[in-house]
């Protein structure tokens, strides 16, 4: 009786002895995605009835993944418990479904699907600037996103407004590199120039491309209007300046002999010599240094503005930004000077002339019939408010005639094509005008340079 029961009950337990089921597993997140791979894992919770012997991760492009259909996997040998999987070669900017998987000696169990999108390597940064100076600005990139993709490179790169060109890697004025890294940067931008507009922009560089933020433009402030100073040629004539809207410019015309290189400009005193001249010359007013050219200085042909080594060193012959920016728009946004209106001592060219003038009203060492100055007029007059003491000397004719000295001054400009322009102040009106002339005309020039610590 009790080895029959023994044996029942033996018969019985095998019986109810239930088969293997699949395990139970968790999905880990995914972590530190990037263009090509990622990382996730699992947790085995039970092994369902036996050992593990196979375990990982699965992935795709669809969902539902299984060791029958996948597109990816990455399997972690036997055993329970904690497992890190390496997710890898994914394509950029794809989504993708994943699932931890164990597999013990009859059955497969799967995590929960969890899905993440392979990085696209675009890189998303905002830009803001503080701090604005003189001659400095504080910049600021917020990165939100590196794209899934090491930074090699990250930095600012900036353009004086006028230049109309947006700053790139291979074209910008200026570049600060902040090395590598996927975290947020700043940076002090020096050496910038006074009453400036410019427009920055934050760079990043990755694998995959070179990505800019938004450009941001901004003026840096202007210096005090009137600061007086100096500058000396190559001849070692030196002149005074003056500085207005963060430019510095001369407040004598130049009369140099020579390039900034030493080389000599040729001197051409006949009309014949003059006359359709297509290379650099210069001369005094009638050849007459002692009468006018000490006062006036000297006439340059287009030729010899255009050489980029008449001024001294560090300054340059004026252009568009120089006249339009920091003359006129400046005088007309800041100090509300107009080119026309009907209070001629606040007209543009009335402000920028020599008050010495015969009849001046201002009297004083204004009113003066001695060179230099400029002639009578009822109702136009200078009053030199800033201390830019533009004064007339005149200009040489293409056919080497000398006209109007105490009359009327023009200066070179960089500007024109087959013509060139300058900048006009006459004795019967009190505009500014930019004014077409003939390339072999002989005008004055008055240097600049940018205002810079």
């Amino acid at each position: 009786m009790t080895r029959l029961f023994l044996i029942i009950l033996f018969t019985i337990l095998v019986a109810c002895k239930k088969e293997d089921y699949p395990p139970v597993v968790y999905t880990y997140p995914v972590t530190d995605v990037t263009l090509r791979q990622a990382s996730s894992g699992g947790y085995i919770e039970e092994n369902g009835g036996s050992a593990i012997i196979r375990r990982g991760i699965i992935w795709s492009t669809s969902t539902k993944a299984n060791l029958s259909n996948y597109e990816g996997i990455k399997e972690e040998g036997a055993g329970s418990g904690e497992f890190i999987s390496q997710i890898a070669g994914l394509e950029p900017g794809k989504n993708y479904y994943a699932r931890a998987f164990a597999t013990n000696h009859t059955e497969t169990g799967y995590g929960q699907e969890v899905t993440f999108t392979a990085g696209d390597g675009n890189i998303e940064t905002d830009l803001v600037v503080g701090n604005i100076s003189y001659f400095s600005v504080t910049a600021n990139c917020i990165i939100h996103s590196y794209g899934g993709d090491s930074i090699t490179e990250r930095g600012f790169i900036w353009n004086s407004w006028v230049s109309y060109q947006l700053p790139t890697i291979d074209s910008h004025a200026g570049r600060v590199s902040k090395g590598a890294g996927n975290s947020s940067y700043s940076s002090e931008l020096t050496g910038l120039s006074s009453y400036r507009r410019y427009q920055i922009r934050a760079y990043t560089i990755n694998s995959l491309d070179t990505f800019y933020s938004k450009t941001v433009t901004f003026r840096t402030l202007a210096v005090e209007d009137g600061v007086p100073g100096e500058v000396i040629d190559i001849d070692g004539n030196v002149y005074p300046t003056i500085t207005l809207g963060g430019i510095e410019w001369m407040a004598e015309n130049l009369r140099t002999k020579r390039f900034n290189d030493g080389s000599p400009i040729p001197h051409v005193t006949t009309n014949h010599g003059w006359n359709h001249l297509d290379s650099p010359a210069w001369c005094w007013y009638e050849n007459d240094e002692t009468q006018y050219g000490q006062f006036y200085g000297a006439l340059y042909n287009r030729y010899a503005a255009l050489s980029d080594n008449l001024c001294p060193a560090g300054w340059r012959v004026p252009g568009f930004n120089e006249l339009y920016h920091h003359l006129q728009s400046y005088l007309l946004k800041d100090y509300n000077i107009l080119n026309f209106g009907e209070e001629t001592e606040k007209l543009m060219g009335n402000v920028l002339k020599s008050c010495r003038q015969e009849n001046s009203p201002l009297a004083g060492e204004c009113e003066t019939s001695s060179h230099p100055r400029w002639n009578a007029n009822q109702w136009q007059y200078g009053t030199d408010f800033f201390g830019f003491s533009a004064l007339p000397g005149g200009s040489r004719s293409a056919n080497g005639t000398f006209f109007n000295v105490g009359e009327r001054g023009l200066w070179w400009t960089t500007e024109g094509y087959s013509q060139g322009k300058a900048f006009s102040i006459r004795t019967t009106s009190g505009q500014f005008d930019i004014i077409d002339q003939a390339s072999s005309n002989g005008l004055s020039v008055r240097c600049v340079r940018d205002v810079t610590e």
